[in-house]
């Protein structure tokens, strides 16, 4: 998408240091339910470019299936690649470099080991 807007991958390029910070924990919700959630925050020098959270609900469906689960997860990414425009982002020239800066991604599924 980038490309189509007028950036090459030349002009994504990190000029100062970057790094990411994430921390994730799993609770126990009584003998059959586990709450997982996980945050992550990636940054180029003192700018952010993305944060990204989750969570995840498990049922043990073991009476279901042996060493099966009923999975329902949430993912949100958010994204800020305005470092990178090309103009100032209050000019009434700037075009965002993606048309879009938040996904949400929903889940459902049972997942049960094979053999």
């Amino acid at each position: 998408m980038p490309r189509m807007r007028g950036y090459d991958r030349e002009d994504f390029q990190n000029k100062t240091g970057a790094y990411t910070l994430a921390a994730a924990t799993q609770f126990a919700l009584g003998k059959d339910f586990d709450l997982s959630l996980a945050a992550q925050q990636w940054h180029d020098g003192s700018d952010w470019l993305e944060n990204q959270l989750e969570a995840r609900l498990s049922y043990d469906a073991d009476h279901w299936s042996s060493k099966s689960q009923l999975v329902f997860s949430v993912k949100y990414n958010e994204y800020n690649l305005d470092p990178y425009a090309r103009v100032p982002v209050d000019s009434p020239d700037y075009l965002p470099i993606l048309p879009w800066n938040k996904d949400l991604f929903v889940r459902v599924y049972f997942d049960m080991p094979w053999g």
